[in-house]
């Protein structure tokens, strides 16, 4: 019969591999959305420039939140929660826009941060991304 302490550090370790996985495909999905953004720059109307820019530069920051959080999801207090805070305001935002009479992308937002909300959630509650861990003693 199989330790039952074992079998849980078992069980918390896939959950906490799926929970970093799909934080990891966030990261790797913001990066591609990041590069698509700057790429179209060049050719945006002078109207929007600013703003694409800043949509470009934020998906690189998200980027690079996903991936602390892939990388160590205990250990960097209340990011988890802002993170989720915004994909899930920018759902119910698209989702009032959309309800208002349509904006122009607004199905867009809702699918894709709908979509990113769920999967954020997910791997918050599987890497249990509320509790702290101590980080681990330096070496050297």
């Amino acid at each position: 019969m199989a330790n039952p302490t074992s079998s849980g550090r078992a069980t918390h370790a896939r959950r906490d591999l799926i929970g970093r996985a799909l934080v990891g495909v966030a990261a790797l999905a913001a990066a591609a959305a990041a590069l698509d953004a700057l790429w179209s720059l060049g050719g945006a109307a002078d109207a929007i420039k600013v703003v694409s820019a800043w949509r470009a530069y934020g998906l690189l920051v998200f980027s690079a939140l996903f991936t602390l959080l892939a990388a160590r999801p205990r250990a960097y207090r209340g990011v988890w929660e802002v993170v989720i805070f915004h994909k899930l305001a920018m759902t119910l935002t698209a989702v009032v826009y959309q309800v208002r009479g349509g904006v122009a992308d607004a199905d867009t937002i809702i699918v894709a941060d709908g979509i990113l909300t769920v999967a954020l959630v997910s791997a918050y509650v599987l890497c249990r991304g509320w509790s702290q861990r101590p980080a681990p003693p330096a070496r050297g």
